[in-house]
């Protein structure tokens, strides 16, 4: 997703603009709404948890300002509510297209402090993708 926003960097966005951390939390969120949606034999919160944690401490020296861990996971918890709130309202491809400037506009004031809804479509896109390509990978791990 950072390569994907630094992509607009002919239309004035900097590099230092998009929020390291953000776009963590975005990913986490995304990723652990995949795994209570989809999941159905795991136990959900054990590995959401884990998950979480896990890609907070690989993610902890390359966020900006260096916040602690207890601030990290604080921070994630916060944004994470917002953006599963977000998602549940796009349960299908008519809600999606209902609700996109939503999360376009949600998504954008997070990683850039303002809202930009091309950087937001263009993300909101991008969850699309990933949610379907997470939940395929959930179903063939649950299959397999």
């Amino acid at each position: 997703m950072h390569d994907q926003l630094a992509k607009f960097s002919e239309v004035g966005l900097r590099r230092g603009d998009i929020r390291t951390a953000e776009l963590v939390y975005f990913a986490l969120s995304l990723t652990v709404y995949s795994i209570f949606r989809w999941s159905r034999k795991h136990p959900k919160s054990e590995i959401a948890d884990k998950v979480s944690l896990n890609v907070l401490k690989m993610n902890v020296d390359s966020i900006d300002n260096g916040p602690s861990m207890s601030e990290l996971v604080g921070q994630y918890q916060q944004r994470s509510e917002s953006y599963k709130s977000a998602l549940l309202l796009m349960g299908d491809a008519e809600s999606w297209k209902r609700n996109e400037f939503e999360l376009a506009s949600l998504i954008s004031s997070n990683m850039l402090g303002k809202a930009n809804l091309l950087i937001g479509s263009l993300l909101s896109g991008t969850a699309a993708v990933i949610l379907a390509a997470m939940k395929e990978i959930i179903e063939e791990l649950e299959l397999g």
